[in-house]
């Protein structure tokens, strides 16, 4: 089994979508992140929930959870502004993003499994040339792998 058996479209969010239209995404698709374009073409991002809570929490409390522990939500200044702001140059400035890494079509299984595990990212982006781009999810890869290790007779 190769990465183009597995690939399937995931919608994309442009860099210029703001922080609150991304959270809104996430929260009407029940997703645990979701993937941005890059600035160039054929390189995304992956931003997770916990990417988008560690942003619109106001970053002083991000730096000492004891002040984050008295603070209630009228407490937290600048949530509306970063809000307001492009993903894309929150993602630049503050580095909570994960590079989704490429593969080549014809990669193995066991190629993925691993290229997952050392990413830490939830998928890969399979290079096919299709366009939308086709990603690989853990999820997937996992369940192709039981599949294999029950000898075709899959989950239990």
């Amino acid at each position: 089994m190769h990465a183009s058996h597995l690939a399937t479209p995931v919608q994309t969010l442009p860099a210029s979508s703001t922080v609150a239209e991304v959270a809104s995404r996430v929260l009407d698709a029940a997703l645990p992140g979701v993937v941005i374009d890059g600035p160039e073409p054929r390189r995304v991002r992956w931003v997770s929930t916990a990417d988008l809570m560690r942003l619109i929490a106001p970053r002083y409390a991000r730096e000492d959870l004891a002040v984050a522990a008295v603070l209630d939500s009228a407490d937290s200044r600048g949530i509306e502004g970063v809000r307001a702001s492009q993903i894309g140059a929150v993602l630049d400035d503050d580095d909570v993003h994960y590079e989704i890494e490429q593969v080549e079509a014809d990669a193995g299984l066991l190629e993925l499994a691993l290229r997952l595990v050392h990413s830490r990212a939830p998928l890969l982006l399979v290079e096919s040339g299709d366009d939308p781009p086709g990603f690989v999810t853990d999820a997937q890869v996992l369940s192709a792998l039981t599949e294999v290790s029950d000898g075709g007779a899959g989950r239990r």
